[in-house]
């Protein structure tokens, strides 16, 4: 969630007013029948097939969950301080409907340098630059329980903690205390009256391997934990670290093992892993690694609880397509008690992102099963393949850098696809929030098949492509879409050189299509390298 929090304040104007997207190239389901996984859920909601304030019920429907699946979502105080108790309502009515009763709100205070820019309830133990959102927890507490959700309460975020971290040991035990301070401050408020609501403390400071400091880590940990064992409400609490590809599963669990040997956890204390493949720094092929070895080190500390944080966003800002979401939960629950998301609230819930589908695709899910699947179909073909795109004239490469990676007119229609690393200058590098690249093919093409686009990153900011949608024209005006890859860390990259991966964007069609021109429309958001944007006919299928 590191960077998570980074991604979400970057996009919040893209949160709120969000069209999410859910597409329908294929199905596919899970086969997961265990009664571990399986909960029962009455839905009594309003209705989920409108954005709008409407209150009005669907019918009441119990369904038994049997598929891996969410109980838990975080949100981010910011978004919701204008919440009237009728919003609200529906808000948690699409989460209940979603099988999730618990909310993590991320954090009750935002603090720099001692002083407590805002406050979401009324704090007295700092000064106060902003409180004029102080009413947000006592309301999210009253919606809470008229609900049935359970709250973890998230102490203190800082501007300063990435920059800091644990290198200064004055500042992280002043911000240590702090947060002890706020603590018991809403245990004196609201500990008696919502007994029946607080489940649990959220610790909001995210640790990461690379961080290193183990010592200072395990001690910025036990001065929360002992400051919560004096309020002795016998509440657990929550953290939730993030992964690395940048540190080896080895390593990660080397990192943990050590912090968790200095640190007084209590039993039912959890440690809630992220997943880290929205941010783009874990892929999916990865998981069984990180997840074994975090799974290790947790076992290495008597009572200590884990869950996985499995993020449904991608790095652009949206919300992450449901057969990523999936997978993700597949992989991951072999190894914990529960799932929690950041967020479901925020990138699936009708109210929040602004569209229905994905909140009605996830429910389809947890009652049947069954998916949209958007990864690449698998055909296979026979006969003669030709790259036709080989030295065709391309439109669109923008936004260089004026660098050795600027586009050449040349390179992405070479039939020259670069090793995956950061010295070859084959590839073309931008920064971009999205980009359409047309191919002129010179005539019309009969029997294309395949498409694919060339990405690497891995060092240097350099990041992934989120999706690549293709089109075929024979105008060059009138644009018939022909297939779609997203995300390609649920596919194995076609190579790696150290920290540097190569995937393929590839699109194979189970019909074949005709155009002069072609367009790949590019989703990412930042700097991107890619090579070589091929399209192939077959002779034969």
């Amino acid at each position: 969630m590191c960077k998570k929090i980074l991604s979400v304040v970057l996009c919040a104007v893209i949160l709120i007013a969000l069209f999410c997207s859910c597409d329908d190239s294929g199905k596919s389901s899970s086969d997961d029948d265990s009664s571990e996984n399986s909960a029962i859920i009455s839905s009594d909601v309003p209705n989920a097939t409108s954005v709008s304030d409407d209150e009005s019920k669907t019918s009441d429907e119990s369904f038994e969950i049997t598929v891996p699946h969410v109980t838990g979502s975080f949100i981010q105080p910011w978004a919701f301080t204008k919440y009237t108790p009728s919003k609200w309502e529906r808000h948690f009515a699409y989460l209940k409907e979603a099988g999730i009763d618990t909310i993590i709100m991320q954090w009750v205070v935002s603090d720099s340098n001692g002083t407590v820019t805002n406050a979401y309830y009324p704090c007295t133990v700092a000064p106060v630059e902003d409180s004029s959102s102080s009413h947000m927890l006592e309301s999210l507490l009253k919606a809470c329980r008229k609900s049935g959700m359970k709250l973890f309460i998230g102490l203190n975020a800082t501007s300063e903690w990435f920059a800091l971290t644990l290198s200064d040991r004055d500042w992280y035990v002043r911000e240590a205390e702090l947060g002890v301070k706020i603590a018991k401050e809403i245990h004196e408020l609201y500990g008696k009256e919502y007994s029946d609501v607080i489940c649990g403390w959220y610790f909001e400071h995210e640790y990461g391997a690379s961080m290193g400091y183990p010592s200072e880590a395990a001690e910025f940990l036990n001065i929360h934990l002992e400051g919560l064992n004096e309020i002795g409400d016998g509440l657990p609490m929550l953290m939730s670290p993030y992964l690395e590809s940048t540190v080896t599963a080895e390593d990660t669990e080397k990192y943990w093992t050590e912090v968790f040997s200095k640190t007084n956890f209590r039993n039912g204390d959890i440690f809630c892993s992220q997943d880290s493949l929205g941010v783009g720094s874990i892929p999916l092929y990865k998981f069984d690694d990180y997840y074994s070895a975090i799974k290790n080190a947790v076992e290495t500390k008597s009572g200590l609880v884990l869950w996985a944080n499995n993020e449904n966003f991608t790095s652009t800002g949206k919300a992450a397509p449901l057969d990523r979401f999936v997978q993700q939960l597949e992989i991951s629950k072999k190894y914990v008690e529960k799932h929690i998301t950041f967020s479901y609230s925020h990138y699936y819930a009708p109210d929040i992102c602004g569209s229905k589908e994905p909140h009605e695709a996830y429910l389809h899910y947890i009652r049947t099963g069954e998916y949209e699947k958007l990864t690449p179909n698998e055909i296979t073909y026979t006969g003669a393949k030709t790259l036709v795109s080989k030295g065709k004239s391309y439109k669109g490469a923008i936004n260089s850098r004026g660098d050795a990676w600027d586009d050449d007119k040349i390179k992405l229609t070479d039939g020259i696809i670069p090793s995956p690393n950061g010295n070859d200058t084959g590839y073309f590098g931008a920064i971009s929030e999205g980009m359409s690249i047309i191919i002129d093919l010179g005539e019309i093409m009969e029997g294309i098949s395949e498409f694919s686009v060339s990405n690497t990153f891995g060092e240097w900011g350099i990041t992934n492509i989120e999706s690549v949608t293709y089109y075929v024209s024979e105008d060059g005006k009138k644009w018939t879409q022909a297939g779609e890859t997203a995300h390609c860390y649920q596919q194995v990259p076609e190579a790696s050189l150290g920290s540097w991966l190569l995937y393929s964007f590839r699109v194979s069609l189970k019909e074949p299509v005709s155009g002069r021109y072609v367009k790949a429309a590019i989703e990412n958001s930042g700097y991107i390298w890619i090579s070589e944007i091929a399209v192939y006919t077959y002779d034969e299928r």
